[in-house]
């Protein structure tokens, strides 16, 4: 039972993380151009 309750917990978490992961790139998605190269050039 506990593998079962571990495995439904980390599904659970990979779903939260796949949730903001989709949130931070709709927002994205929404900025100018302007602003999207900035954060390119920033890990560069």
């Amino acid at each position: 039972m506990e593998l079962q309750d571990y495995c439904r917990n980390v599904d659970i978490e990979r779903n939260a993380w796949k949730a903001r992961l989709h949130d931070i790139i709709r927002k994205m998605d929404k900025l100018p151009t302007g602003s999207m190269e900035k954060m390119y050039d920033f890990g560069g």
